[in-house]
């Protein structure tokens, strides 16, 4: 049971990897720029109704940036609970080759599958993290010149 879902998990992040790679790769690129963009733009302008615009824009595109990398974090959070399922059963009650199987599960898990964007990019929480100050960096830099 976990073996095949772990392998079809696989195959279904390949489909989609192989279908969407380059999709994913330009929206998280243009997210990049449009985000520091409005960043920007935000900083720069003075207090008026104008800046509720670029507010407003800033967090649609905060939210953007969030959903296209939390579906990673799904792929690894359910690996994770695949692991953690086999770790927990009693393994050690069964016969010899169903225990072979259960060290077979957990040395294949040990390198999870991984949604990418463009094979360049991970798509997880951490990547979110790592995007969101790249924008605000970029945006400091862009304010100091």
């Amino acid at each position: 049971m976990f073996v095949d879902s772990s392998h079809s998990l696989g195959r279904y992040l390949t489909e989609i990897e192989s279908a969407y790679a380059i999709n994913l790769f330009v929206q998280v690129g243009v997210v990049i720029i449009s985000f520091t963009i409005t960043l920007f733009q935000a900083a720069t302008v003075s207090f008026n109704m104008e800046t509720y615009h670029y507010f407003g824009f800033a967090i649609s595109q905060f939210v953007h940036i969030f959903f296209l990398t939390v579906q990673g974090q799904f792929v690894i959070n359910l690996q994770d609970s695949i692991y953690i399922k086999t770790y927990e059963t009693c393994w050690y009650r069964g016969n010899v080759k169903t225990q072979a199987l259960f060290v077979m599960i957990q040395r294949r898990n040990l390198t999870p599958p991984q949604l990418t964007a463009g094979g360049l990019i991970e798509l997880n929480l951490d990547t979110f993290a790592e995007v969101v100050k790249v924008c605000v960096s970029y945006c400091t830099v862009l304010r100091s010149t």
